[in-house]
């Protein structure tokens, strides 16, 4: 059974989500300093930003050097089809994005002093 790119996707989504969830209690004390909504949710949109292109710059070597060599050992094993690696790199950078744009959404939204009673 072939999976496809779709498990990788959800498993960052997974991990971005629940790292970015680990951090309501930084945002808590960050409201109660006068941040603003959209403020916090630059600053962990830009986390995840740097966070997800490390990771897929990571990767796409990894995956580069490995199809390289599957295409040397391996019968009908094609070289790498940029398409697909574009593709493959869009589908992570959007999944990496929702996954730390909805629970900075939700952190932001919690009130301060809750936040900060729960941490």
């Amino acid at each position: 059974m072939r999976f496809g790119r779709w498990p990788s996707a959800l498993d960052l989504h997974g991990v971005m989500s629940y790292s970015t969830a680990q951090r309501s209690h930084e945002m808590g004390v960050r409201m109660a300093l006068g941040a603003r909504c959209w403020g916090l949710i630059g600053l962990v949109m830009s986390w995840g930003r740097k966070l997800a292109a490390v990771r897929v710059v990571l990767g796409l070597i990894v995956a580069f050097g490995l199809t390289r060599y599957l295409s040397a050992s391996l019968f009908s094993v094609a070289p790498p089809d940029p398409v697909t690696f574009t593709v493959v790199v869009g589908v992570l950078l959007a999944a990496a994005a929702s996954a730390c744009y909805l629970p900075a959404l939700r952190a932001a939204r919690v009130d301060p002093v809750v936040a900060l009673r729960d941490g």
